[in-house]
């Protein structure tokens, strides 16, 4: 069977302007309704050279603003902290190591790197936010304003100004989530990874109850199967826009020990009395992240569905 390459593909499919925009749109064909009125927001990755996956590149924000039978286009790059850091290094010219021995001995350490396919890490600075996939509208509690966050399966949210398209703050302080950490090796303990830039697995769709006005996100730590030295974990933080999370660990009954998650928490649903958490294929190879020679191991093809009833969420 032949595999296609992302270099394959032709240019207008794995190429991307990531400049700024900020312009007017014409019409080709048609006419625009005179009384369509809004925003329509939309948040991409851009492709990266090589047999890089998609999902792995910067994120690129866009904004198109219907009034009065016109369409004006803005759009930018969506640089969080992580991204920049990237950037920034990436910008220092190869002869400067050289020339400087601390660069030369260490700073390998912080150049990110695309490794285990849909990771792009540091070893000194942690893995990279790219909140590439995912937008999430909310009301602002104090004047029903609508917000915006965009998001990633493998980081925190990050809530951005919708005039300038710029991030402005992660959603929730750092303290708040759980990252991934290393737990009992015998002989040594836990090991806390000291990371500028954590791992937060998450989920790229989170959920919204305009009747009560509430976000729910998911913040889970995955199982390694025949290593052990990971605990699974899950959470559900159900946030109000403003204040801390309200957070509540779910708890299997069956074992009573946490909700082991196989493979991803992609996308959570809510209803009226549960949230609906679906364990799907999007597997996130911890080793593979470490050594990118890894077998990479097959998807399953069953979903697992946990539904956690919002009664017994923490208020």
């Amino acid at each position: 069977m032949a595999v296609t390459r992302s270099t394959d593909f032709p240019n207008n499919l794995r190429e991307q302007n990531t400049a700024s925009l900020d312009l007017e749109m014409k019409v080709i064909e048609g006419e625009i309704p005179s009384d369509l009125e809004g925003h329509a927001f939309w948040l991409v990755p851009t492709p990266q050279d090589g047999d890089i996956p998609w999902f792995n590149g910067y994120a690129q924000l866009y904004r198109l603003d219907f009034q009065s039978g016109q369409i004006h286009l803005k759009s930018e790059q969506f640089r969080t902290p992580s991204v920049i850091c990237d950037q920034k290094i990436n910008e220092q010219p190869w002869w400067t190591y050289l020339t400087n021995w601390r660069k030369l001995l260490f700073g390998g350490l912080y150049k990110f790197r695309n490794l285990g396919g849909l990771a792009r890490l540091s070893p000194r600075l942690g893995v990279q936010n790219q909140c590439n996939t995912g937008l999430q509208a909310f009301k602002d509690p104090d004047n029903d304003s609508w917000r915006m966050f965009a998001t990633i399966d493998s980081g925190r949210p990050f809530e951005f100004d919708l005039e300038t398209l710029k991030p402005v703050t992660p959603i929730g302080e750092r303290s708040e989530w759980v990252p991934l950490e290393i737990n009992g090796i015998r002989g040594v303990g836990d090991i806390k990874i000291p990371w500028i830039f954590p791992m937060h697995m998450s989920g790229a769709h989170t959920a919204y109850d305009e009747d009560t006005k509430e976000v729910f996100i998911i913040n889970c730590i995955f199982e390694i199967p025949s290593f052990g030295v990971i605990e699974p974990d899950a959470y559900i933080y159900v946030w109000d826009g403003k204040s801390r999370f309200n957070r509540t660990q779910i708890i299997d009954k069956r074992t009573n020990q946490p909700v082991v998650i196989k493979q991803s928490t992609h996308q959570i649903a809510i209803t009226k009395n549960y949230v609906v958490i679906i364990d799907t294929a999007f597997r996130i190879e911890y080793l593979r992240m470490l050594d990118p020679d890894v077998k990479a191991k097959p998807q399953s093809a069953y979903n697992q569905v946990w539904l956690v009833p919002r009664a017994e969420l923490q208020k």
